[in-house]
């Protein structure tokens, strides 16, 4: 039979074609991609942070905390005595926040009081970060109101020198705290740390608004008594709306589920 008579060199041929790779099979290795187990791994720890990174940084936010408490406590008592009197809406609102950055800095400080990972992590950020929103919410309504009233009874904020020195030197602090708190915030990846520095940059933005109605003030005259009265309300504004933008991430809770 014509089966049976095939040589062995057409035999050899039969099997090597039945073990020959597609044409697809037969580009270059370098265009194919090779998976290997520690991508698998790596893409599952994404989110994970090493136990010595997390302690360092943890105890930098926990000390960034504790000196943001007694700079704002500090420059909150200064602008408490000098809105009482320069009848200025920006300067009680500079002190009324300053009050609650320290509450905010006291609820960070509790957040980061240790190292603890897995699931404290993700509860203790939501009570820490809807802290910080209750007080970015009574800020902003404290701040728009006390501006609004002062702002109606055409109260005229004077500007004396000793002023200046107060907003130049809160200027500085608080954005120079507001650059740690927001690095350290990325290093940990916590949302409650970024929300106090967000905190640190409107105290900032405050005190820089301030100084140029007060320079506006003194160059113009009397007829912009109101400038301190407006950087107020809108500083008050975006108190506000941040901290209902802190709530609504809260409720939808989304990010703190993937801290670690």
């Amino acid at each position: 039979m014509a089966s049976c008579n095939s040589s062995p060199g057409s035999q050899r041929s039969v099997t090597m074609e039945a073990f020959t790779d597609d044409e697809d099979d037969k580009q270059p290795l370098k265009d194919k991609h090779c998976v290997s187990y520690l991508e698998e791994d790596k893409s599952h720890d994404d989110f994970f942070v090493p136990q010595k990174f997390r302690e360092k940084w943890s105890r930098a936010a926990f000390a960034v905390c504790v000196g943001s408490f007694f700079v704002t406590v500090i420059f909150s008592v200064v602008s408490f005595e000098a809105s009482n009197s320069t009848e200025s809406s920006s300067i009680f609102a500079s002190a009324f926040d300053g009050i609650l950055g320290a509450v905010n800095s006291l609820i960070v400080a509790w957040r980061f009081r240790d190292v603890q990972n897995g699931e404290k992590t993700p509860k203790r950020e939501k009570i820490a970060t809807l802290g910080i929103a209750v007080t970015f919410l009574g800020s902003g309504c404290a701040t728009v109101a006390v501006a609004v009233l002062r702002l109606m009874a055409h109260d005229q904020p004077e500007k004396p020198d000793k002023l200046i020195i107060i907003l130049a030197a809160s200027l500085v602090c608080y954005f120079n705290l507001a650059l740690l708190q927001n690095c350290i915030a990325k290093k940990l990846q916590s949302p409650s740390l970024r929300a106090s520095a967000v905190d640190s940059w409107l105290a900032a933005a405050m005190s820089l608004g301030v100084l140029c109605s007060t320079f506006i003030y003194r160059q113009v005259g009397r007829n912009v008594w109101f400038l301190d009265h407006s950087v107020a309300i809108f500083v008050g504004f975006i108190s506000l709306i941040y901290g209902i933008h802190l709530v609504i991430d809260i409720s939808f809770g989304g990010k703190f589920a993937k801290l670690c």
